[in-house]
């Protein structure tokens, strides 16, 4: 019987066994592979295109990471922008040995161009969100103090960043600063809110300064020298200078410091807590200042007994003109929020500290 096979001419089979078909015409050919295996390199599949070539699906994988790729740019190049750190295209920062150098790059996508800063190192942008955070700090604390925020406001982060125009992440850190100060509170939902005045907290507050300074003042005395001696004299007579002006931003400063250098040789620790219970009666000293009239001239009277005592190096008198100080401005502003409320906190860390009754000290 005559076969049916259909017949090739020989010309025609070596071109089809070159392709990769079957010299008959038929199909292409496979190497056997397992089932549910990919081909193994090199094999053909059925569409005529070696393994790693397909024509639909390896355009669509690229599309979609590019795709990908210009979302990350974009959202990159908006929060670059946002801290206001963006830069020039084009130009090119670099230091000493390759260190802190800022590139900027130019990405295009569809009908857009998006500016990319990239910092080699972090050294700039350190220093810059340092200076941010330290610059709304300061004026978030001076109006704290200064009650154009009131006490229990809820604070707006997105007015607050735009108010003194700094974008959300340094603002969050100064936040932290005032929180770690007792100006503001955390509640839940990130929500931030003024520090209510709160005559328990002034109490307590001025208890504890008196405990921590008396103890500092009492390590400090014996050791200060003459040198630092006439330094607290200066700064004595400097905000008496500024008192007599009823200037409180000029006199703030060296009432800090004043107060400083009488306790300079008590330990880092130490003197640590004091500074934190210091920055938080802060407010409370503002306005006890302000709003009292008899406030300016019985301070001055006040920090010049204190600097009596400390040029002749009597521990026991500057103690006591220290703890009356504080416990007079504690007193003052407690009358202002609830005249008739007894500081007892107060009361005890006089009684504690300078073994003295109650109507010898205020």
């Amino acid at each position: 019987m005559p076969s049916t096979r259909r017949k090739v001419p020989d010309g025609r089979a070596r071109d089809l066994a070159q392709a990769g078909a079957d010299p008959r015409g038929r199909r292409l050919l496979r190497r056997p592979v397992a089932r549910f295996s990919a081909p193994a390199p090199g094999a053909w599949t059925a569409g005529g295109v070696r393994r790693g070539q397909c024509r639909t699906g390896g355009l669509r994988d690229l599309r979609k990471r590019l795709r990908r790729h210009r979302r990350r740019l974009g959202a990159f190049a908006r929060r670059r922008v946002a801290d206001g750190r963006a830069r020039q295209p084009g130009r090119r920062h670099s230091g000493s040995g390759g260190a802190g150098r800022v590139r900027d790059q130019t990405r295009r996508g569809r009908g857009s161009t998006v500016t990319v800063t990239r910092a080699d190192d972090g050294a700039v942008d350190s220093g810059e969100r340092e200076h941010g955070v330290s610059l709304v700090h300061a004026r978030l604390r001076d109006a704290l103090i200064r009650g154009e925020l009131e006490a229990g406001q809820v604070l707006s982060q997105v007015q607050l960043a735009e108010r003194y125009g700094v974008s959300r992440t340094p603002l969050r850190e100064a936040l932290r600063l005032l929180e770690r100060e007792g100006l503001v509170v955390s509640e839940p939902r990130r929500r931030v809110r003024v520090a209510p005045f709160s005559i328990e907290d002034l109490d307590q507050i001025y208890a504890l300064r008196i405990s921590l300074e008396i103890l500092a003042l009492r390590l400090t005395l014996p050791r200060l020298t003459d040198e630092a001696i006439a330094r607290i004299a200066e700064l004595e007579q400097t905000m008496r200078r500024h008192a007599e002006n009823h200037d409180y931003d000029a006199w703030h400063e060296p009432h800090r410091e004043f107060h400083r250098s009488c306790l300079t040789l008590a330990g880092d620790r130490l003197l640590a807590d004091i500074e934190r219970a210091a920055d938080h009666a802060e407010r409370y000293r503002f306005s006890y200042t302000t709003q009292v009239p008899t406030a300016w001239g019985q301070g001055l009277r006040e920090h010049h007994e204190i600097l009596v005592a400390v040029r002749d190096r009597d521990v026991e008198a500057a103690s006591v003109a220290l703890a009356r100080h504080y416990a007079r401005v504690a007193l003052s502003a407690a009358a202002l929020l609830v005249p008739e409320y007894d500081p007892r906190a107060i009361r005890e860390a006089l009684r504690m500290v300078l073994r003295s009754p109650d109507d010898e000290i205020v």
